[in-house]
């Protein structure tokens, strides 16, 4: 980041020359405005503490989005949305692990991630039950994670 911040300067610089001080205000005012922070904000699966490593050979990693200690929460409609900015090479999958009303455990077919924004939804049951969001790659790059419409990144 500090080195597109000093290519960033020397544009301005290269860019501005000859223009009268008010020019240069204007043209950083214009420039910083059309500027993101979340734009260059990113982490991958790995580098996050959102997501928890896991040891299963496909699956590398999950963000929990109910535990049967939750009690009724665990029975609302649980939901997750990634903004994904970039995949491995050969792409990278989800599903959703959840408990069953028996006890027993479930897990989704898995689904290819794709780049931008990706949302699941996992319906409300009428049990405490464990719903997980796991991935197949730590190298998954995102600028955004909201679980339950609470924003983590």
């Amino acid at each position: 980041m500090c080195h597109l911040i000093s290519n960033l300067k020397s544009i301005f610089s290269n860019f501005t020359q000859g223009f009268g001080s008010f020019a240069k205000v204007v043209v950083t005012a214009f420039l910083l405005g059309s500027l993101s922070v979340s734009s260059f904000a990113t982490t991958t699966v790995g580098e996050s503490s959102d997501f928890n490593a896991m040891s299963n050979a496909t699956w590398k990693a999950n963000v929990v989005l109910a535990l049967k200690s939750d009690g009724a929460s665990s029975q609302a409609t649980q939901t997750l949305s990634i903004n994904v900015t970039e995949l491995p090479d050969g792409g990278a999958d989800y599903r959703v692990y959840k408990t069953t009303a028996n006890g027993g455990d479930f897990f989704a077919t898995p689904v290819a991630l794709a780049l931008g924004v990706n949302s699941i939804s996992v319906a409300s049951v009428d049990f405490d039950r464990a719903v997980k969001f796991q991935v197949s790659s730590a190298d998954i790059r995102f600028d955004a994670l909201t679980v339950n419409g609470v924003q983590l990144y």
